[in-house]
């Protein structure tokens, strides 16, 4: 019985290491070609206008009053203003999101419950390749904030400001994460209202649920705000299109 024991617990380390080699291989070669291809890559207007915006702004006051013509959350570009105290060189940005790419896929091939072809597909598709790693813009620090609440998900059993926190700042990394955020926040509501019904059972008590309301609410409202564009704002499309009246239909 000894024996059988110890050859169970020695075919799961071999297995545990297997699946080890695997991940740390598959996210080498993913950041291999994500470098190549970012060191190759000419940015589009997109990319550097947000570069720009955060180097040419004389002060922080400014520069948050000059990505408010964007239409976009802040997060993304508060981090290029933070790059930009370091160097002015557009292609700090490119690493900055290079980085980000590596840590998304990180936490998808390490934690996801996919099989490995399952995973070579996804992180070698074209969005994780290309557009959520080469392409500089909001959409992947989105992405990364989408795989760090799936993996911390179970946090819920204990606690819900992790959960509350990811979401506020998945709300303001980029529009559709936000509606995102709006969705998986409705999602945990339902789930705990009819925790009966789902059999569901957390430690949180009522004290945690008002403090992850309150950071998950504050994070939808900054996100809203800066969607918002000034009055002068030429920026179509988008918020600029969003009204607050009611209107009777005839």
């Amino acid at each position: 019985m000894i024996l059988k024991q110890k050859n169970l617990s020695e075919l799961y380390d071999k297995s545990y290491h297997k699946n080890n080699v695997f991940e740390i291989v598959l996210i080498i070669i993913f950041a291999v070609i994500t470098l190549i291809g970012i060191l190759n890559h000419a940015m589009w207007r997109d990319e550097l206008n947000g570069w720009l915006i955060a180097r040419d702004s004389y002060s922080f006051i400014n520069f948050f009053d000059n990505i408010k013509y964007e239409g976009h959350p802040l997060i993304w570009y508060v981090c290029l203003w933070f790059l930009n105290q370091i160097t002015g060189n557009p292609l700090a940005m490119q690493f900055f999101h290079w980085f980000i790419a590596i840590a998304s896929v990180s936490i998808f091939v390490v934690f996801s419950p996919f099989t490995k072809t399952q995973k070579i597909l996804f992180i070698f598709g074209y969005l994780p390749l290309y557009e959520y790693s080469v392409i500089s813009r909001n959409y992947g620090i989105g992405v990364l904030s989408i795989f760090i609440f799936c993996a911390c998900f179970k946090t819920r059993h204990n606690s819900y400001l992790p959960l509350a926190l990811i979401l506020a700042i998945m709300a303001n990394t980029n529009a559709y994460c936000l509606l995102i955020s709006l969705a998986l926040g409705f999602t945990l509501t339902i789930e705990y209202i009819f925790r009966g019904y789902f059999h569901y059972q957390t430690k949180a008590n009522k004290y945690n649920i008002l403090g992850a309301s309150l950071i998950f609410f504050l994070g939808i409202f900054i996100s809203v705000f800066m969607l918002l564009p000034p009055a002068d704002s030429t920026l179509q499309g988008g918020a600029s299109q969003w009204f607050f009246s009611l209107i009777l239909i005839v």
